[in-house]
């Protein structure tokens, strides 16, 4: 009988994890760096194949703009460069690697 009862409330843990984890929807950084242009009187500048197709959570409401650019950053793996008070640009990173193009024989 006891083991019933674990596995009943290992299920039962499982289930809610899951239903918590469903509610994070993850939205396109477009549509979330408009909303944080709105929440903090910002302007981002980017090109539009920097961010195509990127999927993240919506940051915090709670978090200053820094933090805000920081969560980004981490989460999207683009670098954020704050201009001045108002404007952030988007880029992405250099390449890492370089292309050698050669015949082997």
């Amino acid at each position: 009988m006891r083991l019933n009862k674990i596995v009943f409330l290992y299920f039962i843990s499982l289930f809610f994890s899951y239903h918590a984890l469903a509610q994070q929807k993850k939205l396109l950084l477009r549509d979330v760096l408009r909303v944080v242009e709105g929440r903090h009187v910002v302007s981002f500048t980017f090109l539009d194949e920097h961010i195509e197709g990127l999927l993240i959570e919506d940051p915090s409401d709670s978090l200053s703009l820094s933090e805000v650019v920081f969560d980004l950053q981490q989460k999207t793996g683009l670098i954020f460069t704050q201009l001045d008070q108002r404007f952030i640009t988007i880029s992405k990173p250099a390449a890492l690697y370089i292309t050698i193009c050669g015949v082997l024989v």
